[in-house]
């Protein structure tokens, strides 16, 4: 008798997660929620994967890291090229820019590595560093070193980036925090209430099999049955078990390994030896095993 496997969702980060259940969702199609029998199921599926998606959609659509992630990088090398040419003149073979390189470079190293710093702090130290170089008497030293163009783009790549970290502080104060959580565990309920009324009408078919091969006096299946087709049952549990096994080697790949949130199955009791035999208990070192992916149903 083949019934859904479980899975333990909660190891599922959001982007799997939701690929997981459009993959379930489209195995549900396929096969038709009438012809499985879950019509009602697939009624709160449906509507909880909508829930889901629109509260995943939200969370992305103001997800603005990428974007700022390339801003910090642009300002990044704003300063690094300033910085690169003032560092070059230190070794000019005029004295004056020598000494104005020098000038500069002690002002900039005033602040600890910007580079290294959190982007909030860099943000902070750029913002200030750019309004003293922009400031007499250094401002006429960057002039000098023909290094005033370089600073006002490094000004402007680090004003570029407080913005857009503004403008995504902004759309967040509109995003319920716990909203894709929330979905996550109606649409869990969901899947789960699914799966076991896939598995109890299997369960109950097999039993229904069973009793009647006893009263047919039969001793095993009849050739008709070997030679039908499989059922939609069958076909959707297979379907499902083949994703969860992909979705859990994908898991594991991942190296990810997050604390479960249900109890902790009971260990199972060491098989005892039988009365009168002096078969001791195997003590080999138990070896680590990788963890099973996580969602359970």
């Amino acid at each position: 008798m083949e019934l859904i496997e479980e899975i333990r969702l909660y190891s599922l980060t959001n982007s799997l997660y939701a690929q997981y259940m459009e993959d379930v969702d489209k195995q549900i199609q396929r096969l038709t929620p009438t012809a499985l029998k879950i019509s009602k199921c697939y009624t709160a599926f449906t509507a909880g994967k909508e829930q889901f998606d629109e509260a995943y959609k939200q969370q992305t659509k103001n997800n603005l890291t990428e974007e700022l992630l390339e801003k910090d990088q642009a300002r990044d090398d704003r300063y690094r090229c300033f910085l690169g040419h003032v560092k070059a003149d230190i070794n000019n073979v005029e004295a004056e820019k020598r000494a104005a390189a020098k000038r500069i470079l002690n002002w900039i190293g005033s602040f600890k590595d910007v580079l290294r710093a959190t982007r909030r702090a860099q943000s902070a130290d750029m913002t200030e560093m750019g309004a003293k170089l922009s400031e007499e008497p250094l401002s006429a030293d960057v002039e000098l070193l023909g290094q005033t163009e370089n600073l006002n783009q490094m000004i402007a790549a680090n004003e570029a980036y407080k913005e857009l970290s503004l403008e995504r502080t902004e759309t967040r104060k509109d995003t319920l925090l716990n909203a894709v959580k929330e979905a996550r565990t109606v649409l869990d309920d969901a899947y789960r209430n699914v799966v076991a009324m896939v598995n109890s009408q299997v369960t109950l078919r097999e039993l229904s099999d069973e009793a009647d091969e006893e009263e047919s006096g039969s001793d095993g299946p009849s050739i008709q049955s070997l030679s039908e087709p499989v059922d939609v049952l069958t076909d959707f549990v297979r379907s499902i078990n083949a994703l969860i096994k992909e979705y859990k080697t994908e898991v594991a790949q991942s190296g990810a390994n997050p604390e479960p949130d249900d109890e902790p199955e009971t260990p199972e009791e060491p098989e005892t030896p039988e009365e009168g035999t002096t078969e001791t208990p195997d003590t080999e070192e138990p070896t680590q095993e990788e963890p099973d992916d996580r969602p359970t149903v």
